[in-house]
């Protein structure tokens, strides 16, 4: 007798002894052992089953199921509990008072800490090399979090100002920066990291970023968040270019423009005219003469600098730029 053959004569003992092993612990004894499972139904099958059995198909499942969920909820952080908490709230509490706020602060806390831990670690003295400084798991389910648009646009802002608190030198990080760089990023979120971090977000020529972003076609909110940045620069003397001017008239005299943002813009002039008073001036008188559509504003501001007689502006203009 060949090997092979050897092999499967105890392969067909080994069978028939697993399946009387089980006829017998499954099946009443007054069934004997000739039971076939394979011609039997479903219903025949239930009544020939010992009590015991019986119990034994309803627990398994759930006691697997349990192990599974067990095993899962210690496998989670606590760290990551606080954001799937955080995340429930926005998702199931639309309007949050009270408890609710103060359950988001506690969540919100313990993500800070947290990252705050991951920031202390890549900056000590250990680390010579911060960029190959790997992201932790919670900073990827947090990015991953801040890409998912099917999610609540307050929940995906919270976790901006999150990495924003927890960032000591208000300095935002790679994966960050990456998607401020990146052109599928959404417009809102790019505009909620301009507002929480520090001037600049973008390793080289910083100014042209914004200026180019507030010359785009991008969105309101993106670029008044630009506008804002460019305002808000510390040592504005350093920055500024007197050839930033012509960007921002060809922004300002664009029909397309949005009234609010060319608004921003006339009384971003006004910094610039502390650095550049003649050239900043003349776009002043130029904006005071022009006829914008419905934007008598705009002319009042630049009338307001050059110490012009302001023009008229109605009630609804005023009550549009306010209630914005």
């Amino acid at each position: 007798m060949t090997m092979k053959k050897k092999f499967l004569l105890f392969a067909l003992k080994l069978k028939r002894k697993c399946l009387n092993r089980l006829k017998r612990f499954f099946l009443r004894e007054d069934l004997g052992g000739d039971f076939n499972f394979k011609l039997a139904s479903w219903k025949k099958l239930l009544k020939s089953l010992r009590p015991i059995s019986l119990v034994l198909v309803v627990v398994m499942p759930i006691a697997i199921l349990s192990l599974y969920y067990l095993i899962a909820l210690f496998s989670v952080s606590p760290k990551a509990l606080c954001l799937e908490a955080l995340k429930f709230s926005f998702e199931n509490d639309k309007v949050c008072r009270d408890n609710c706020a103060l359950y988001r602060l506690e969540n919100k806390t313990c993500l800070i800490e947290a990252l705050k831990v991951k920031e202390q670690t890549k900056n000590s003295s250990e680390f010579s090399n911060k960029n190959s400084f790997k992201i932790s798991n919670l900073e990827k389910k947090i990015f991953n979090y801040l890409k998912n648009e099917d999610l609540d646009y307050n929940f995906r802002f919270e976790l901006v100002n999150v990495i924003a608190q927890a960032s000591s030198n208000k300095i935002a990080p790679n994966f960050l920066v990456s998607y401020l760089e990146s052109p599928l990023g959404d417009e809102k979120i790019k505009a909620e990291i301009f507002k929480a971090f520090d001037w600049e977000l973008v390793a080289s020529e910083p100014l042209a970023y914004y200026l180019a972003i507030i010359n785009s076609e991008a969105s309101l909110e993106l670029r008044l968040a630009a506008a804002l940045k460019i305002s808000s620069y510390p040592e504005k003397n350093l920055a500024f270019k007197v050839n930033d001017l012509e960007i921002l008239r060809e922004v300002i005299f664009n029909t397309k423009t949005p009234s609010y943002l060319r608004q921003s813009l006339v009384l971003l002039l006004g910094d610039y005219r502390r650095y550049f008073p003649e050239e900043s001036n003349l776009l002043l008188a130029e904006i005071e003469k022009a006829n914008f559509k419905s934007d008598n504003i705009s002319r009042a501001f630049a009338a307001d600098f050059i110490n012009l007689p302001l023009p008229e502006i109605s009630q609804e203009e005023w009550n549009d730029y306010y209630n914005r």
